[in-house]
């Protein structure tokens, strides 16, 4: 079972890496 800690450490990493995809092609393009 995924304990609630390890949750919370995936969660602002995908945010992030959504954030960081968007504004790279956003920018590069």
């Amino acid at each position: 079972m995924i304990g609630l800690d390890e949750l919370e450490g995936y969660k602002p990493a995908l945010k992030l890496e959504e954030a960081i995809e968007l504004w790279s092609s956003g920018k590069g393009e």
